[in-house]
């Protein structure tokens, strides 16, 4: 030890450099608190008791008979009684003691005239509790309806019992705080392979994004973390064995993990503009967001780079972020998103930049203008304005 130590003092230039390099780096103040510091004040909401397992729907008709329910109003589309999702339930429902009859099939848009439909069929039909299967615009209809002042099977509570039954993308869209949420596999047994691509796409962009947030804290970098980690393990698998039951409740659980998070931080701008690319060309938002995530990512990365290197753990796995040197971990993760979405290109040929759906570049300005109508005001207009012109010049 004392030769070594003398060594190194012999150096003196050598030394002063090492001192001066430890300096600099124990003065540098952080803009925002890293993952093992607690921010001063966070807020996480999460309400509805999760059931995830094989054949959990038989749980269902338990969890009502506890609070004297029996007559549930299931909403759902009518794609889920042609695949024999809804068959399935019915069944389920039917031999356990709850009546099943009473179905409300949803149109693919929603509207305030469907809201008063339902209603009118829950007060007709003596229903006491809702239950949503599979799909954004059920789940939406029963979060308006279970804050409606209807009749709940005497009891004194005026909000109405509500329970999920959501598939692989539907996680991505529970609204409303369900009283509970239930994971079945058999809900997407027939959800196509390149659906599934896509919405799980879409879950890992709202990891990145909670992650990343002004609001992240504690839980919800765990809830990103987990949802990375299962979908490290199971994407690549959903390929080849897509009728596996495990893969399929892995997906739906790494969806609801990154859904809770999500819906506990504010949207960012790539979510707002995936929303008006999807709305103003026809394409589906989870299309949209893997055309905007990578340009996000990059335009993000100078200030968001220490995060992207720490989420390169969950979405590489240990061994490649132990052998990728710290500073070139957020390079390495992006570099990841980007090929990941470019493979599954290859494989189902959804878009990958804006000119495959029809964007032009003299709708830049349409579209910046109205990002920025829904944006959050705690952003400077020139700002966001010059960023989102990067995302799409990048994308385009």
């Amino acid at each position: 030890m004392r030769k070594i130590r003398s060594i190194i003092l012999k150096n003196k230039q050598f030394t002063n450099d090492i001192f001066r390099v430890i300096n600099r780096v124990g003065y540098t103040k952080r803009e925002k608190h890293a993952p093992n510091q607690i921010p001063r004040y966070y807020e996480f909401v999460n309400n509805s008791k999760i059931i995830s397992g094989y054949r959990v729907l038989e749980r269902i008709p338990e969890e009502l008979g506890k609070r004297g329910l029996s007559r549930p109003l299931l909403l759902t589309q009518q794609e889920n009684v042609e695949k024999g999702v809804l068959k399935t339930i019915i069944r389920t429902f039917t031999q356990n003691g709850i009546d099943a009859e009473n179905i409300f099939l949803c149109p693919g848009t929603y509207s305030p005239e469907l809201k008063k439909q339902a209603e009118s069929a829950y007060k007709g039909r003596s229903c006491d509790c809702l239950i949503a299967v599979g799909n954004d615009i059920s789940f939406k209809l029963a979060s308006d309806l279970c804050n409606e002042d209807l009749p709940d099977a005497g009891t004194q509570k005026s909000r109405v019992f509500y329970i999920a039954l959501p598939a692989v993308n539907a996680c991505l869209d529970i609204a409303g705080n369900p009283d509970i949420v239930v994971l079945d596999p058999r809900v997407s047994k027939e959800l196509p392979v390149k659906s599934a691509v896509l919405y799980t796409l879409e879950a890992l962009c709202h990891a990145v994004e909670t992650y990343t947030s002004p609001m992240k804290n504690p839980l919800s970098d765990a809830y990103a973390f987990s949802a990375l980690c299962i979908i490290r393990d199971n994407l690549h698998k959903s390929i080849k064995f897509a009728e596996d039951k495990k893969i399929r409740l892995a997906l739906a659980n790494a969806s609801l993990l990154s859904s809770i998070a999500f819906i506990n931080t504010e949207p960012t701008i790539s979510h707002v503009l995936s929303d008006v690319l999807a709305e103003k060309y026809g394409v589906s938002h989870e299309e949209a967001i893997c055309i905007i995530l990578p340009h996000f990512l990059e335009q993000q990365f100078l200030e968001h780079d220490e995060y992207f290197g720490e989420l390169l753990l969950p979405l590489a796995g240990p061994e490649v972020y132990a052998d990728t040197l710290p500073y070139e971990r957020g390079r390495k993760f992006v570099l990841m998103v980007r090929n990941l979405i470019s493979d599954y290109h290859r494989i189902y040929g959804f878009p990958v930049c804006l000119s495959a759906i029809g964007v032009k570049r003299s709708d830049f300005d349409e579209i910046i203008e109205e990002v920025l109508s829904r944006r959050d005001r705690q952003d400077s207009d020139d700002k966001l304005e010059e960023t989102l012109r990067n995302i799409l010049n990048l994308a385009f």
